[in-house]
């Protein structure tokens, strides 16, 4: 259980990294985006598929984004202050309420983008493809990202992949062992409540150092 706890707990980060951003309005869009999340699993993961999410959500209000995903051990969410950069990953699972918080990092890197030809159009949006590569702390190649991204809405709330001309509408990454394809099926532009960047109440707020010792994992 705590294995699981651990894998769905770096989707959640991994969908959303916390960089700041200069601009802290969502670049003029607010609204929300839907998701699918497609698997390769290794054997060791094979048997917990039906705890991973299938389908994510992000909204982009003024100044935080919020990304929701229903897993088979309950609900997981993801607060990111563009400004700050700081996050909140929320986790209601089987009655327990948790609310884990980490800063944004202060140090920056320089991403190597390499635009290529290839394009397609994603929930009605014209998208073009990139591989997107962060350096390692060496400054050697580090993780490769295959990414669609439009260019036909802001893009000051695309806190994923900063230096990307654009707002990633699919990308393809990789946690703990497992490939996950995220495809966005439709992009409604709405007004975005300032509550939805509020931790509610009832939950037990604790770092992430804190959280992975509780789960013995450090």
């Amino acid at each position: 259980m705590k294995k699981q706890l651990l894998a769905l707990f770096t989707i959640a980060m991994v969908s959303i990294s916390a960089c700041a951003s200069e601009n802290v309005d969502g670049g003029g869009f607010n609204g929300k985006i839907e998701y699918t999340m497609e698997y390769d699993l290794p054997e060791a993961y094979e048997s917990q598929r039906a705890m991973l999410p299938t389908s994510m959500v992000t909204y982009i209000g003024k100044g935080f984004t919020r990304v929701e995903q229903q897993t088979g051990l309950g609900d997981q969410v993801t607060i990111n202050e563009l400004k700050s950069g700081n996050t909140t990953v929320l986790m209601n699972m089987m009655g327990q309420k948790i609310a884990l918080s980490t800063e944004g990092a202060d140090k920056k890197f320089e991403p190597i983008i390499e635009e290529l030809e290839e394009t397609k159009v994603i929930a009605g949006y014209k998208c073009s493809k990139v591989m997107y590569t962060i350096p390692d702390e060496k400054g050697g190649e580090g993780s490769t990202f295959e990414i669609y991204y439009t260019k036909e809405f802001g893009t000051e709330a695309n806190t994923q992949f900063p230096g990307l001309a654009g707002f990633p509408l699919e990308y393809v990454m990789e946690a703990q062992g497992m490939v996950i394809t995220y495809t966005a099926q439709k992009v409604t532009e709405e007004k975005v409540s300032k509550e939805l960047s509020k931790v509610p109440a009832g939950y037990e707020e604790m770092t992430y150092q804190e959280f992975l010792k509780m789960m013995g994992a450090e």
